[in-house]
């Protein structure tokens, strides 16, 4: 019998048939981490394929060395070549060429001499004036062949997915530049930059990147700005100069998480409060706001990613909190649980803000959680919690989901949907964006996605319709987007563009 009849072929047929049944379950029924699944699942078959060509193919001992060599080989010669880029929301790893740079001009390209003061909207903190990704006062013009977005300036920016908060003419967000993370204020109008402030640090994770998450919040003339290692900083507006400094993880006996502290500021009366994540009554902390002196803490949990929420629920005002392992309700007076609910007893890497309707709130993640609706009640003066409904319907993972009319549009694994608020129930999931960001402009979605490009969708929950894109950042982008009227801004870990929306009306 030749070597060519004793080559035994099943296993391999074997092995191709069960990669073809993997790939299509997670087609079917895997939504959370699809590109990383999928990834995963042809090394595998290459790996089980590698041992069938190696010990049970019979090939002659020659073929089989020289199959060994030839893979040796190119895996060598590829990462010869290229190196790794970057790695998206799927934790999919994108290569370049290992001599390639990235390098952007920060040359100015400009469309106006001067910003028309009467289109400025102020934009002063994460997710706008509401924290809720929603923007009012403007329409946008829905056809952008007729009337594109018009780019006034772009320059180089540093590492971080922090966005930008705006007031009047000033736009501040943070930065990496080496081992000093910066908060930077730069003129709306021609993107130079006003001034910069720095400490000595810096946060970086694989999987995660370099550099500072949170967005700054801009109250009066002061801006409250926290670092990724936990400086949470008050600095005047018009020159940068420090007004004071805490380090609220030291101070709270808490620690950095592993991706980096990213909860964005949130002010209140004469308070700026933020999750530290420490025991013993500091999960969450509040100090005042002009002399950064501690005023109180409340909650026991550990701080995931999500920032500090302001509600008013059965007429009485709190603070919601999406923590690691729970949701919870703070007295804004002194910090108190109001109402506290489990949200998972392994942990949850949660960043989206809650959506509040009368006295229910909408919480959701991805990891395989998905979305719960909590019906808050209250009886002699003490508040409790119960789950409405939950529902993998809807896993948002970096972004954060927007309500309108009764239903809620967001990013649901990396695929835009709609579901109902009341319920729970999918009314489409249509249109993948990534891992990107949107805001709500009316009665318009406006997204940029993870690979860097705007899109409009109307918000409508009986159908999935993009009614027009527009390509501007060209790759990577986690930061949240800033809308100052019809002023857009926007940013990533390399580059900040601005543009001029056209709209029908302004106010």
């Amino acid at each position: 019998m030749s070597d060519q009849r004793s080559v035994r072929w099943w296993p391999l047929w074997a092995i191709l048939v069960f990669d073809l049944g993997l790939v299509t379950y997670l087609q079917l029924f895997q939504e959370s981490l699809l590109g990383f699944l999928m990834m995963a699942s042809q090394i595998l078959t290459f790996l089980l394929a590698f041992l069938w060509l190696m010990f049970l193919s019979r090939l002659p001992g020659k073929t089989r060395l020289g199959w060994l060599g030839g893979i040796l080989g190119f895996i060598a010669l590829f990462f010869t070549l290229f190196r790794v880029k970057d790695i998206d929301g799927d934790l999919v790893p994108t290569f370049t060429w290992r001599w390639s740079k990235t390098e952007y001009s920060s040359k100015i390209t400009r469309g106006n001499t001067e910003l028309e003061q009467g289109k400025i909207e102020d934009y002063p903190q994460y997710l706008g004036r509401g924290r809720d990704a929603i923007v009012k006062k403007i329409q946008l013009e829905r056809d952008w062949k007729q009337h594109p977005p018009k780019l006034l300036w772009e320059r180089s920016v540093g590492l971080g997915w922090s966005a930008f908060a705006v007031k009047d003419k000033l736009a501040v967000t943070q930065e990496q530049h080496d081992d000093k993370e910066m908060v930077i204020c730069y003129e709306l109008d021609t993107g130079k930059i006003k001034w910069a402030h720095e400490d000595l640090v810096r946060h970086s994770s694989p999987q995660g990147g370099v550099g500072p998450r949170s967005t700054p919040t801009i109250d009066g003339q002061f801006v409250y700005a926290l670092g990724a290692t936990g400086i949470l900083n008050c600095l005047q507006l018009d020159n940068g100069s420090k007004i004071w400094s805490v380090d609220i993880v030291k101070g709270n006996n808490a620690k950095i998480p592993q991706w980096g502290k990213s909860c964005s500021p949130l002010v209140i009366g004469n308070n700026v409060i933020v999750s530290a994540g420490g025991k013993e009554n500091r999960s969450l902390v509040a100090y005042n706001k002009e002399t950064g002196k501690f005023v109180w803490g409340g909650g026991t949990d550990e701080s995931s990613y999500s920032s500090p929420a302001i509600a008013t629920i059965h007429g009485v005002q709190q603070i919601l909190m999406f923590n690691r392992y729970t949701v919870a309700a703070h007295n804004p007076d002194n910090g108190s649980i109001l109402w506290e609910h489990e949200w998972s007893k392994r942990g949850s890497a949660n960043i989206a803000q809650p959506i509040v309707v009368g006295s229910q709130v909408l919480f959701g993640a991805s990891y395989g959680i998905g979305s719960k609706l909590f019906d808050i009640s209250v009886a002699d003066g003490k508040f409790s919690a119960k789950i409405a409904w939950k529902s993998k319907r809807m896993k948002p993972k970096f972004t954060n989901m927007v309500y309108r009319d009764g239903y809620v549009y967001g990013l649901d694994s990396a695929v835009l949907g709609c579901i109902d608020f009341k319920t729970g129930k999918r009314m489409w999931r249509d249109g993948r964006y990534g891992h990107g960001q949107l805001i709500l402009v009316g009665d318009l979605l406006l997204i940029h996605s993870e690979s860097g490009y705007l899109a409009l969708v109307e918000a409508n929950s009986k159908e999935f319709k993009e009614i027009s894109q527009f390509s501007t950042l060209g790759e990577k982008t986690w930061n949240p987007p800033a809308l100052a009227g019809n002023y857009l801004l926007l940013r990533n870990h390399r580059k900040a563009v601005c543009y001029e929306l056209a709209v029908k009306q302004s106010r």
